[in-house]
């Protein structure tokens, strides 16, 4: 943790993000995106914006659509573009359809390597290992942490590494201290 404060202290969130598009990193970060896309089955997407501290890649899971039901199950991997941090969780978003009305469950966000994404979380690591050799996990516990220091204004490790203006769904299911050790 402290090497998460320590690493941050003199970052200007500016200008590391007005480069964003313009670095080594993006290169490598496109490469990973089409390399995965070629060599593996996973349907995966970049879905890297402007106003993230990161690179974002989508997997599409599953989704299941029936008369009273719509699922969807994703999978997010975020390399931070302020270091080598990586976190990866996976949504299931529900919508029970009722009497014709709509009704969405908050969306769960799953943070280890447990069904229905058990399989992603290795898969995941395993990519990053081999594209960011030096990357670290930053686990769900780590990222909901709000440091006390002055220059961080509040902002969750969430927000200062990967997320900017983003936020972490508080609706979790699994182990919230996992990393890839773990495996």
């Amino acid at each position: 943790m402290r090497s998460i404060y320590k690493y941050l202290l003199g970052k200007d969130a500016d200008s590391i993000q007005n480069n964003k598009f313009k670095s080594e990193d993006w290169d490598a970060w496109c490469d990973f995106i089409k390399n995965t896309k070629d060599n593996t089955h996973l349907n995966i997407v970049n879905n890297s914006t402007g106003q993230n501290m990161c690179f974002m890649a989508i997997v599409f899971c599953k989704g299941i659509i029936t008369e009273q039901l719509i699922t969807a199950q994703h999978f997010y991997i975020q390399k931070s573009i302020v270091g080598d941090f990586v976190t990866f969780y996976g949504t299931i978003d529900t919508t029970i359809i009722y009497e014709n009305n709509k009704l969405r469950h908050p969306q769960l966000m799953v943070v280890s390597q447990i069904s229905p994404f058990s399989d992603l979380f290795e898969s995941a690591w395993d990519l990053m290992q081999k594209y960011y050799p030096n990357c670290c996990y930053v686990s769900y516990r780590t990222l909901t942490i709000i440091p006390t220091e002055p220059q961080f204004q509040n902002k969750t490790i969430y927000e200062l590494l990967f997320g900017y203006e983003g936020k972490l769904k508080t609706n979790y299911f699994g182990d919230r201290h996992f990393t890839p050790e773990d495996f």
